[in-house]
């Protein structure tokens, strides 16, 4: 009985040492996330539309370029 108990108890050590290095993990995650999210503004969409139809154009002035 008492073998069981301490086998539980080192079981409990082992998971609970393992919860703590992932919650640590988890942490360390979310404060680089935040210092990404940091720098980033709200997307500008007439920048996307200004820069979708400056590809489209150079896609256009490659294909004339091979004829």
């Amino acid at each position: 009985m008492l073998r069981m108990v301490t086998t539980l108890l080192d079981h409990h050590h082992t998971w609970m040492s393992k919860l703590d290095s992932i919650e640590h993990q988890l942490s360390s995650v979310q404060e680089q996330l935040a210092l990404l999210n940091i720098g980033r503004d709200t997307p500008n969409p007439e920048v996307v539309v200004d820069s979708v139809e400056g590809s489209e154009s150079e896609q256009f002035e490659d294909a004339t370029d091979d004829e």
